[in-house]
């Protein structure tokens, strides 16, 4: 190591840099803030979490109680085909004919399990009875419960 003065030389505001003979093998990375704050603006300006997914959980402002809970994004031509009852404005970000749907519940005339007491609901929430693969649309954890 060398101490270097002058400002060409690692002289910066009136301290001494110390300097190595050979440049390091090892690159730092160099920060741009320009890069950085735009970043930081497009995430504030478009939120993630506001987005849903098509055959995924509702989750806008008016995804409340049980729509919130056991709704999903999909299109209302598939929602009344399965005999569901959907919603505006939990699904935002898709196209305009992706609403929340559920069914079996809220006034859904279907019982999708065929049972008077079954309804389609996400893996992890407690079915006191039977799950039912197949019943449902979406994805595969979002399945059909048969209450006992």
């Amino acid at each position: 190591m060398v101490v270097s003065r002058g400002l060409r030389n690692g002289y910066l505001r009136g301290r001494c840099v110390l300097r190595s003979r050979h440049p390091s093998p090892i690159s730092t990375p160099t920060f741009k803030p320009t890069s950085t704050m735009q970043l930081l603006a497009i995430l504030t300006t478009f939120p993630l979490a506001a987005l849903a997914v098509v055959n995924g959980r509702c989750s806008g402002s008016a995804a409340t109680g049980t729509w919130g809970q056991s709704g999903i994004c999909i299109s209302t031509g598939t929602c009344n085909s399965f005999g569901g009852v959907f919603k505006s404005g939990a699904c935002p970000g898709d196209a305009a004919d992706i609403r929340c749907c559920l069914i079996g519940l809220e006034g859904s005339t279907n019982k999708p399990c065929g049972a008077p007491r079954s309804y389609c609901d996400w893996d992890g929430h407690a079915c006191w009875g039977v799950t039912h693969s197949g019943k449902c649309p979406g994805p595969a954890n979002y399945r059909c419960c048969q209450s006992l």
